[in-house]
C-alpha cells in the first residue's frame, strides 16, 4: 500500500471516530465514576497509554497510569480488584493477543475492563471498535483520538474547566 493509500486510510477513519462522539461519550461516563484507572497496551498500543493517561490525568485529575502490558505481573495486578478500571489497548496484532490474556488476569481479579481496539475482542468488557485497517505501526494516529475526546467528555461531566486545567503553565519557561 502506498504512503497516500496509508493517509487517506487515516482519515477516513478519523473521520470515523469523530463520526461516533456519542459513543465515547458514553464510555466516558463509565470512567468518570472512577477515582483511578490504569491504562494498559504494548509496542506502539503502549505509546498511546501513555499519551493517553496523561491526557485524561491532566483534565479530569482521574489517577491513571499507563503500563507496558509486560509489566502488569510486576506490581500493577496487584491493584486490581472490583474498584479498579483497566482501559485495553489491543490495536497492534502483533501484540494483542498478549494483551487480551492480560485482560483476562484482569477480569479474574474483578477488575472493570474497558477495551479500544481495531479488531472485536474475545474479553468480556466494554468496548470500542475503531475502524482502521491500514499500516498497523500508524495505527496510533486513530487511536488516540478516541482517549483525546474521552477526556474532554470526562471533564464536563465531572464538570471541570477543560481549558483552564489547574497547576498546569500555558507554556514552559525553565529549562
Amino acid at each position: 500500500m502506498s504512503d497516500i493509500e496509508n493517509l487517506e486510510k487515516i482519515i477516513e477513519a478519523q473521520k470515523d471516530v469523530l463520526s461516533r462522539k456519542e459513543e465515547i461519550k458514553n464510555l466516558s461516563s463509565i470512567v468518570a465514576k472512577h477515582k483511578e484507572a490504569i491504562i494498559v497496551g504494548r509496542l506502539v498500543d503502549y505509546d498511546v497509554a501513555v499519551e493517553a493517561a496523561l491526557k485524561i490525568k491532566e483534565v479530569t485529575y482521574i489517577n491513571i497510569n499507563a503500563y507496558a502490558g509486560g509489566e502488569l505481573k510486576h506490581g500493577p495486578i496487584s491493584l486490581i480488584d472490583e474498584n479498579m478500571l483497566v482501559i485495553g489497548l489491543t490495536n497492534y496484532s502483533k501484540t494483542s493477543g498478549a494483551n487480551r490474556s492480560n485482560l483476562e488476569e484482569i477480569k479474574a481479579r474483578d477488575g472493570k475492563v474497558l477495551n479500544f481496539s481495531t479488531k472485536k475482542c474475545s474479553v468480556e468488557s466494554d468496548e470500542y471498535i475503531i475502524d482502521y485497517d491500514g499500516d498497523e505501526l500508524l495505527t496510533p494516529m486513530v487511536s488516540i483520538i478516541p482517549h483525546q475526546l474521552m477526556s474532554y467528555y470526562i471533564a464536563l461531566e465531572l464538570n471541570l474547566d477543560v481549558d483552564k486545567p489547574r497547576n498546569l503553565a500555558k507554556s514552559v519557561t525553565v529549562e
